[in-house]
């Protein structure tokens, strides 16, 4: 379970959002899971609805056809975001780590996607662990890694501008308090 980052504050005063529309690459890759991590936040929770589910379907009976389908006919819609768009999560490491790799897995949370940033932070320490592992004949060491041993370091958690799902203005200081509401504090952009 990764932990609730603040959200980042932008210098309009609104949340910066956190989901990156994927890369191509993702797209063709691993298309259900590209759908997914934009939509719901996370790369294996949403792929058995929407269009994470024909990209699915597509992938799984006909091949290719699934990345062909996320990358011609599937378009990011911030209007579809589920959840809480400045965050991105790994609810089933394991599960993630099988469908799209260990290191891609770590990367879409560090970064938004999940084949942007697979050798920086903790993605690189899970790509070496599986390069390693495999030159020895030793399969999954890098799924079992970020399943067992992976703790989402915080520090590694990226927003910028550029990504979905923020515009939510930001509670103001001298905002009436609202009972049952606890706001802990807020990252501003730099």
């Amino acid at each position: 379970m990764t932990p609730w980052i603040t959200p980042t504050i932008g210098h309009d005063g609104k949340t910066i959002g956190a989901r990156m529309p994927p890369t191509c690459l993702a797209r063709c890759c691993s298309p259900a899971c590209a759908i997914s991590g934009y939509e719901s936040g996370d790369l294996y929770d949403g792929i058995f609805t929407g269009s994470a589910l024909i990209a699915c379907l597509l992938q799984t009976f006909c091949g290719c056809v699934g990345g062909l389908y996320a990358l011609l006919v599937w378009q990011p819609n911030p209007k579809k975001i589920r959840g809480d768009g400045t965050q991105r999560t790994v609810n089933n490491p394991c599960c993630s780590a099988i469908c799209v790799g260990a290191p891609c897995t770590i990367a879409f949370w560090e970064n938004g996607d999940s084949c942007t940033g697979c050798c920086q932070g903790d993605a690189c320490i899970a790509l070496i662990i599986g390069i390693v592992a495999e030159i020895f004949g030793i399969p999954c060491v890098d799924v079992c890694y970020v399943a067992c041993c992976w703790t989402p370091n915080p520090i590694n958690f990226k927003t910028h501008a550029g990504m979905d799902g923020g515009g939510v203005p930001a509670p103001s200081q001298h905002a009436p308090l609202v009972a049952g509401a606890i706001v802990v504090g807020a990252k501003i952009a730099s």
